[in-house]
């Protein structure tokens, strides 16, 4: 089999991906995984997140690549390597794989260097993530993930992190089901409903606004795996010349963003939908006051129009007409 499946579950899952070119026709059939192997590289700390990837991929001298189907790195991203069978540990003789080797194992690397390195929460959360949402594609338990120092005892120290504890946060994320962090899909969906309203006030819309003030690409056509909505507004907020209207929807959308984040994608798009509807019904309740002003207007001024038509044609006394118009343009006082 090949996980061809992978980057797309990675994503459903909540966490960042970077597909590296080739990682679907990568690695060797057949490949029937019943286990999932957690590793660290084990790599120097002065060595780079991107070589530790390139070898985890590519392989060394002693080890042809690819070493592990995917690999996480220190910001917390999931690089997709390899959609088939890896060169990802011996066959092991204890824990719950044991006698079983690459044939039956995925394989997952983090960069760390397995001493005495702190694990980033950013990282160390992202690699659970990704780890519940490779055991929710192939209907595991969290009991069927392996540290490879269980699997081979005595030979292999990683990853340094107790992993009866990483197994239960990967639990805890297989039993949350919907109530994942919103993906790079749910966040997309989000950004076009918000960034594709329209000022009532000017009747210009706020993402053309924002093309027209930030020369650079928008959070909806932008590199998924890399946006941060805040970081957009930053840019905003360093330029000169917002208008007052930019300036009060600004925060209005820093807000929403950040109440959006954790939250469940389909509640959120409702409640944008219910919103864009009440504005709506506001927007329609002005044009119809606004319309009812207009006409009271009209009907003011043909009854001023008729009065000076019965004037000229000798019909009305021509100083009654004109305290009329006076007091209707509040120039003498109203009659006794």
């Amino acid at each position: 089999m090949r996980v061809l499946w992978l980057a797309t579950a990675l994503r459903e899952g909540g966490v960042p991906v970077v597909e590296h070119i080739g990682w679907r026709t990568r690695g060797w059939e057949p490949w029937a995984p019943q286990f999932g192997i957690v590793h660290a590289t084990a790599a120097p700390r002065t060595q780079s997140d991107e070589v530790q990837v390139r070898i985890v991929r590519d392989g060394h001298a002693t080890l042809a690549g690819p070493i592990a189907n995917a690999c996480v790195d220190r910001s917390g991203r999931w690089h997709v390597l390899a959609s088939g069978r890896c060169n990802t540990a011996l066959t092991g003789w204890a824990g719950p794989a044991a006698g079983l080797g690459n044939t039956n194992l995925l394989g997952v690397e983090a960069c760390n260097d397995n001493r005495t390195e702190p694990w980033p929460d950013v990282q160390y959360q992202a690699y659970a993530r990704g780890w519940a949402a490779i055991c929710r594609q192939l209907g595991w338990p969290a009991g069927r993930l392996v540290g490879h120092k269980e699997h081979q005892p005595g030979d292999k120290s990683d990853p340094t992190f107790a992993m009866d504890r990483f197994r239960s946060r990967v639990a805890q994320l297989l039993a949350e089901g919907d109530d994942m962090a919103l993906s790079d899909q749910d966040l997309d969906r989000i950004a076009v409903a918000v960034w594709g309203r329209t000022n009532p006030a000017t009747g210009r819309e706020y993402h053309e606004l924002v093309r027209g003030l930030v020369p650079v690409e928008s959070p909806v056509t932008g590199d998924k795996s890399t946006w941060q909505a805040q970081t957009k507004w930053a840019h905003l907020r360093a330029r000169q010349g917002l208008d007052a209207t930019l300036g009060q929807v600004v925060p209005r959308l820093d807000a929403l963003l950040s109440a959006v984040q954790g939250g469940d994608a389909a509640a959120v798009l409702a409640r944008l939908d219910e919103l864009s509807q009440l504005a709506a019904a506001d927007r329609r309740a002005h044009a119809d006051q606004l319309e009812a002003q207009l006409e009271a207007a009209a009907a003011e001024r043909a009854q001023l129009l008729e009065l000076v038509q019965k004037v000229a044609a000798g019909e009305a006394d021509a100083a009654a007409v004109v305290d009329e118009l006076g007091r209707r343009l509040a120039l003498s006082p109203e009659p006794a």
